[in-house]
């Protein structure tokens, strides 16, 4: 099975699987917009609207990772406080964090993906002595 997979990653176009990964993010949410929007007697059409909204960035995830989370974010902000609309789902922020870490390669968004390790100075141990050079009788 993961040879299969790992053959139709190989094959798929970046933006086909951006595309399937942005429509996968909103069906896999609306069902729960649709019943928050139900319990808590907001329009479902605004919160439809902005999870679809929150879900379009991600087709750039790949381009600019960091500008993706950023927007999409945003976007929760706006539901939650301007729109007022209940318990906004952030599958859309999960995705493009999760691009985010996968592209710094674990190193954090400030450093670089593959730093060296840190090297002690002239080589020596950190809780080494260096001999004198006199040695006494």
């Amino acid at each position: 099975m993961t040879d299969r997979l790992g053959e139709w990653r190989r094959a798929a176009r970046p933006p086909v699987v951006d595309l399937a990964v942005a429509l996968g993010c909103f069906l896999l949410a609306s069902p729960l917009t649709v019943a928050f929007a139900y319990v808590d007697h907001a329009q479902l059409s605004w919160a439809l609207a902005a999870l679809a909204i929150s879900c379009v960035p991600l087709l750039a995830r790949r381009r600019w990772p960091l500008a993706v989370v950023a927007v999409t974010v945003a976007m929760h902000l706006v539901q939650f406080a301007v729109l007022q609309l209940p318990r906004p789902t952030p599958a859309a922020t999960a995705v493009a964090l999760y691009t985010v870490a996968i592209r710094s390669g674990g190193a954090g968004l400030g450093a670089p993906a593959h730093s060296p390790p840190p090297r002690s100075s002239r080589g020596r141990c950190s809780g080494a002595r260096a001999p004198t050079g006199s040695r006494s009788p």
